[in-house]
């Protein structure tokens, strides 16, 4: 069984999981037994009630006294941010004498010194390195600088064996950095008490280290759910898959959102190369069917990153607000990635 792609009458693509060509159904039959066909929008009745629900959270919160300052607050930290490019999985810079490009390239910069700011720019990534400098204070240290050096700007990943791979890496150094930041900010995480949905602050976690078995960490992302997103949303480019390695921090306060995102800022290990504020007043929430939080993407350059070869790979990190985080279920997400491959994302 695989998924048939179609249009609507008004152009609209939509996705059909389940359907198997020569089966007994044939596209006439199909498209009638659409809630579209039948004066009803698809896309907008599988999520109506979610998105009701998570309107309603949202109207109850901006009642708040402080709701407006708090969120004017945390959008002047997020605008502060300014990335150079979008978020792209990279490979490293090929290695050794025998590069015949990076050789050419070199020795093209020594003979030509006119061109050597703009080539060395070109080879070594520094625009990169600039957004580090930019989010933590003009320096870093000189064994990062070279990491950014050896991200291959012109070398997309092709190979999602390849980001897996580097995703598992990833993904129990993310972890570690959750924990921080949620510890310097009043952060939670989901958690399961004896079949009940919770959560746990990481400061008790700190005092009472047994509560950690009950917390539930994000996983990897499916590889089905990869591959969908990939072909729907990507049209096959693999380097645009930059939320296989995410984390996620539960917070009561937007005041410590916004402690977050200045604890993540001050990093020297991160860099952060996309933010969506979904926490914006301006914010659209029809876009993701009435959920709101802030995600980010980074680069993780650590020590140990670059040791594993894991330091170009961008991940993802989900800050989000505890009623947001309290009406998600696992029907709702099934719905939700139901109504995003509808619209191909």
């Amino acid at each position: 069984h695989g998924t048939l792609a179609g249009a609507t009458g008004d152009g609209k693509q939509i996705f059909v999981p389940g359907y198997s060509a020569g089966g007994d159904r044939d596209l006439d039959e199909l498209h009638g037994s659409l809630p579209e066909a039948r004066g009803v929008d698809p896309i907008q009745k599988l999520i109506e009630a979610d998105q009701q629900g998570y309107d309603n959270i949202w109207a109850a919160f901006l009642t708040v006294p402080s709701a407006g300052h708090q969120l004017e607050e945390l959008r002047r930290i997020i605008k502060s941010i300014r990335p150079l490019h979008a978020p792209r999985q990279y490979n490293r810079v090929p290695r050794g004498e025998n590069n015949i490009i990076v050789k050419i390239a070199s020795e093209f910069v020594e003979r030509n010194h006119g061109a050597r700011k703009k080539l060395k720019r070109f080879i070594s990534g520094s625009d990169e390195k600039q957004i580090h400098e930019k989010q933590h204070g003009g320096s870093v240290a000189e064994e990062k600088n070279e990491a950014y050096k050896q991200i291959d700007f012109d070398s997309p990943v092709s190979s999602l064996d390849q980001l897996f791979v580097q995703a598992a890496g990833v993904e129990p150094i993310l972890r570690r950095k959750v924990q921080e930041w949620a510890l310097a900010s009043h952060g939670f995480f989901p958690a399961v008490n004896r079949g009940v949905k919770t959560f746990v602050s990481w400061e008790d976690v700190e005092a009472t280290p047994a509560l950690k078995n009950q917390i539930k960490w994000t996983s990897l992302k499916r590889p089905t759910r990869a591959v969908e997103k990939l072909l729907r949303s990507y049209g096959g480019d693999t380097s645009k898959l930059v939320d296989i390695c995410r984390s996620s921090i539960v917070y009561e306060e937007v005041r410590d959102v916004t402690a977050c995102m200045e604890t993540i800022l001050q990093d020297p290990d991160v860099t952060i190369l996309r933010v969506k504020n979904r926490l914006d007043m301006h914010y659209d929430s029809k876009m993701s069917a009435g959920y709101r939080d802030v995600a980010m993407n980074m680069r993780i350059i650590s020590d140990e990153t670059i040791k594993m070869g894991c330091e170009t790979h961008v991940c993802e990190v989900q800050l989000i607000l505890r009623p947001f985080a309290e009406n998600k279920s696992e029907k709702g997400h099934k719905l939700y990635v139901q109504f995003r491959n509808a619209r191909a994302e």
